[in-house]
């Protein structure tokens, strides 16, 4: 739109587009522009009109806008790798070479991945979080069976905490959600025990878990997750009872398993996976 004293323009890429034009042909208003950070994006564009970017390169560093002067360089209508050579540099002086080294990695890694949390470090963050100095009994428990949320949560969904049936709590109730062939031999939910205890889980757990599982209707799969294992006794039970070819399978996994699994960072899935194979395969203990 024309008025008496200005023109009007669509878009704001328009305007910064004729101002861009200006600057090309006289670039003495460059310190001036570059002095205004909401006009920087008028200055990248003009680099893409001038054959020579460098007075804009030296005025952006002499001025300390060194994000302005890679965005130039990037945007050059003609490349010169010395001037390219010559930001990078100031760059590295200004961030450091351990930061550009992360930046590289990050820049070769897929997005998808690196827009992902880090599944390892919660994990490990909830588990440390298990054995803080004085807690009581219940805080222990309560905090194993978080992790537990957070572990079984990667590759199930968890469905149900602390549901009590007519033959007792059971901690984790989980939906199977994978559908390939190996997880669908084992139904559509699974059941998981959480033991935060300072010692081994004995027979008589074991037992008692297991005889819960025989009663609850389609359950052909559970997990017992123990922080310190189990006794001897209570491994050669559940490795019997894998033997038998009717009732669940129940699957036990100790902490050292577990943490062991974290820090190599090993698919979880698969760890899972290899588990059950050991115990239904008779290879656990």
């Amino acid at each position: 739109e024309h008025g008496p004293n200005s023109i009007s323009f669509i878009h704001r890429s328009f305007l910064e587009y004729f101002s861009a034009r200006v600057i090309s042909k006289d670039q003495t208003k460059i310190p001036l522009l570059v002095a205004k950070r909401h006009l920087h994006e008028t200055i990248v564009m003009s680099c893409g009109l001038l054959v020579d970017i460098a007075p804009i390169i030296e005025t952006a560093i002499s001025q300390r806008e060194l994000l302005l002067a890679a965005k130039c360089v990037s945007q050059a209508r003609t490349k010169n790798p010395r001037l390219s050579q010559y930001v990078y540099k100031v760059l590295l002086d200004e961030l450091g070479a351990e930061f550009l080294s992360e930046f590289e990695k990050f820049r070769t890694t897929p997005t998808e991945v690196c827009n992902e949390p880090d599944i390892y470090e919660e994990l490990l963050y909830l588990w440390d979080g298990c054995f803080e100095d004085g807690l009581n009994s219940y805080t222990k428990g309560q905090r194993f069976e978080s992790f537990a949320v957070k572990l079984f949560n990667s590759f199930s969904k968890v469905v149900r905490q602390d549901l009590h049936t007519e033959n007792g709590e059971l901690d984790l109730i989980c939906e199977n959600v994978i559908s390939t062939p190996f997880w669908q031999d084992y139904g559509g939910e699974f059941p998981v025990e959480c033991k935060n205890w300072s010692s081994n889980i004995p027979i008589n757990e074991v037992g008692h878990f297991a005889h819960k599982m025989e009663m609850t209707k389609g359950v052909r799969l559970a997990f017992f997750v123990s922080v310190n294992g189990f006794t001897e006794d209570a491994r050669r039970m559940l490795r019997n009872q894998a033997a038998r070819e009717t009732g669940p399978l129940v699957v036990p996994i100790s902490g050292a398993e577990i943490k062991e699994a974290i820090l190599k960072r090993d698919n979880i899935e698969d760890f899972f996976k290899e588990a059950i194979r050991d115990i239904k395969f008779l290879r656990k203990f």
